[in-house]
């Protein structure tokens, strides 16, 4: 399972974000839910994938700046000498992008 970690800066298509303060969502999205942005528009708000309906017929939505914040992937990063715990060889293989070469 990946773990997030909010950061202030401007969002980027392809940013995952975290909806804070939901407005005008039309019930597509509540707050603590987390979102892939698609587009940016304009006025440098984020645009995110919908199901299509008769309000949103090409299936795209904006957010407001005021409700999200931006999430960054936090990397692990481990040197010599480290001491980790092993979960499973399943979750290291996801999270690390590893081979277990044992079979």
């Amino acid at each position: 399972m990946k773990e997030y970690k909010e950061v202030k800066r401007q969002v980027k298509v392809g940013d995952k974000i975290k909806v804070v303060n939901a407005w005008m969502s039309s019930n597509n999205y509540v707050n603590g839910d987390i979102l892939t942005v698609v587009d940016i528009d304009a006025d440098k708000c984020p645009i995110i994938k919908i199901p299509k309906s008769t309000r949103h017929p090409h299936g795209r939505m904006y957010l407001a700046l005021r409700e999200f914040v931006v999430l960054e992937e936090v990397k692990h990063e481990f040197k010599v000498g480290d001491r980790v715990r092993i979960r499973s060889w399943e979750d290291m293989e996801k999270e690390f992008d590893i081979y277990n070469s044992n079979g």
